[in-house]
């Protein structure tokens, strides 16, 4: 069976798992309809809550990656830094799976924040890792898999390492393709990857296939989705330091709910 969310991992079905369940689902959902404030008040009641369950030392790491997560969309960076730290001391040597599932997808999230920090290097030896650990556990975490394959490639497409960031993506549109269907959001994320790197010397066309599949998936996700606002952000950054003006603005007026 395919693990869809990171909260399979905990296996009890004690009352008090479920309750740290529930509440790290609401937290989620705030976060993915970019409901910050909601999200991380949410998730410090989580924290809480992972107090009282069997799997203690694994909730509270699960609820600091989520705070981690959430506080780098508030631009708190160096609490969200002291968040993912806090996870990786405890998952970071276990061999456990669900330990080793928790410490690649909180690295997922750590290599966002690097990015943000200007540290491109560290995020890319944290993606390679999360690939790595991902891919030792077997398909039942391919989606995840996927998820860091894309982040991967999104980092070598804003540095123009078209070559690398094709390898990656092949592998995140083939699992995606199998698990999620072409019309999912995730795929059509992968899928915009791969035909930028395809056409990579075709600004014009680039610029297109941006806007037409940014407006795709503002119908399946909020406009305040963190993929959605990560991905048209480090594109505008690319228009920026190509001195390509006019599509900047262009990029801009056309979504700018998304880029306030």
């Amino acid at each position: 069976m395919i693990q869809k969310r990171i909260v399979d991992a905990f296996e009890d079905k004690d009352s008090k798992t479920k309750i740290w369940k529930s509440s790290f689902a609401a937290a989620r959902l705030a976060y993915a309809e970019g409901r910050w404030k909601e999200a991380y008040r949410q998730l410090l009641k989580t924290l809480k809550r992972a107090e009282a369950i069997p799997e203690q030392a694994l909730g509270e790491a699960c609820t600091n990656m989520g705070l981690g997560a959430v506080l780098t969309q508030m631009g708190r960076l160096k609490e969200a830094g002291e968040r993912f730290e806090e996870a990786l001391s405890v998952v970071g040597s276990d061999l456990n799976k669900a330990y080793k599932e928790v410490h690649a997808v909180t690295l997922m999230f750590f290599a966002d924040l690097k990015l943000e920090e200007g540290e491109p290097a560290e995020a890319e030896a944290m993606l390679l890792e999360s690939i790595n650990l991902l891919e030792s556990l077997g398909v039942d975490y391919a989606l995840f898999l996927a998820n860091s394959l894309c982040d991967l490639s999104g980092l070598y497409v804003g540095q123009e390492r078209y070559a690398e960031a094709e390898k990656y993506i092949k592998s995140a549109i083939s699992i995606l393709a199998k698990l999620k269907g072409r019309t999912d959001v995730t795929y059509t994320r992968a899928a915009m990857i791969h035909q930028i790197c395809t056409h990579k010397d075709d600004e014009d066309y680039i610029f297109n296939l941006v806007k037409e599949d940014t407006t795709r998936m503002l119908y399946q996700v909020s406009r305040k989705h963190p993929n959605l606002i990560r991905a048209l952000r480090r594109y505008a950054e690319h228009l920026e330091r190509h001195g390509e003006t006019e599509k900047l603005d262009e990029l801009h007026r056309q979504f700018e709910e998304i880029f306030k």
